[in-house]
């Protein structure tokens, strides 16, 4: 008996102290994700699409999807069948040959799609509209075969997309005939024999990454960031494994750390950059590992649903909305924050209800 204790005692040591945090009522979260969801509702246009507040090239199909994603969650049901549906039959109308649901021009296609399919999900089975059905099936087949979100250069439909936007605008200004100086006409002239976007950032210009072995966790990385929001999660999944990993090394509630690790170990220097999303990453992989206390390298026990609601919270605007004041990954535009601010507040309520606010 005396060993068992001692055994126990140095577990408890080498965990290390719990970190001190605010305990955060669930009351206080319902209401913070009504006021966002009320804010969400506000950008549905008449055609079921969601527009973008303040970043007007934000691809609609990526921010309907998360809208209706965000406002379709089960803990508090944001949006009316009859809205929910002309989302929907926004989102189907986006549909290629291939399954997959998104805006060639503007690149992402199996992440956009990834979450336009979590987004069809939400509605269930709709009577009297049996293409539902067969849509969503035909794009989350499309998400599964290519395995990991690619860029618009990478897309098996780039060929069938027609010219890049930069192509077109630059064969625009040559066909109007108002650039006469030698340089910039030479430059538009390259731009417009060009068959992909050049302007794209380098990012979105990336090759397909070799499959790792199903059996090697390894390190979370870049082609783990963009699938980890829409995939069905389960605790023994490698990405959720890597995802713990990456979060037991790196974690901290009040800024983006860079799980990656692609920028250094510094990660981004202000963590302002993808904060929003990283908050909904974190949220997504504890409660899919039904864990409440996250220990970190340095044996101190996180409460990470307070951490995180609390840094949610008090980000929320008084219009109700959430927006990045670093505006990189689309973070500028607040209907896509929002979003996630939704989503993840929405997460740390359910495991605050599940362990009794503990």
């Amino acid at each position: 008996m005396l060993a068992l204790l001692f055994a126990l005692g140095l577990q408890a040591q080498a965990a290390g102290p719990a970190q001190a945090a605010p305990q955060v009522a669930v009351e206080k979260l319902d209401r913070a994700i009504e006021r966002g969801m009320k804010r969400l509702r506000a950008l549905q246009a008449d055609d079921g699409s969601f527009e973008p507040e303040e970043r007007k090239e934000v691809c609609r199909v990526a921010l309907t999807s998360m809208a209706l994603w965000a406002l379709g969650e089960p803990e508090a049901v944001g949006l009316d069948a009859a809205r929910a549906r002309k989302a929907a039959e926004f989102l189907v109308k986006k549909q290629t040959a291939s399954g997959g649901i998104y805006e060639p021009a503007n690149g992402l296609p199996v992440y956009t799609s990834g979450v336009a399919a979590r987004a069809l999900r939400t509605l269930g089975n709709v009577d009297g509209w049996p293409e539902l059905g067969a849509a969503r099936s035909k794009v989350e087949l499309f998400v599964y075969r290519s395995a990991a979100p690619e860029s618009f250069v990478d897309s098996d439909d780039k060929a069938s997309a027609g010219p890049s936007h930069a192509r077109t605008q630059a064969q625009r200004l040559l066909d109007e005939g108002k650039v006469s100086d030698g340089a910039a006409r030479r430059a538009l002239e390259f731009l417009a024999r060009c068959e992909v976007d050049l302007s794209r950032s380098p990012a979105r210009l990336r090759q397909p990454h070799e499959q790792r072995a199903a059996f090697d966790i390894g390190a979370f990385d870049y082609e783990d960031l963009l699938p980890m929001v829409y995939l069905e999660l389960t605790p023994e999944q490698q990405i959720v494994l890597r995802a713990r990993k990456a979060l037991a090394s790196r974690y901290t509630p009040a800024k983006n750390p860079d799980l990656t690790a692609r920028y250094g170990e510094q990660g981004f220097l202000e963590g302002k950059q993808g904060k929003f999303y990283y908050w909904l990453n974190v949220a997504r992989t504890m409660t899919t590992l039904g864990e409440r206390e996250l220990v970190t390298g340095d044996g101190v026990r996180h409460d990470w649903a307070s951490e995180i609601a609390s840094q949610v919270l008090a980000a929320q605007r008084g219009d109700g909305a959430w927006v990045n004041s670093e505006a990189r990954w689309w973070e500028g535009e607040p209907g896509i924050t929002t979003a996630y601010a939704v989503l993840a507040l929405k997460l740390c309520r359910r495991e605050l209800a599940r362990t009794g606010g503990r």
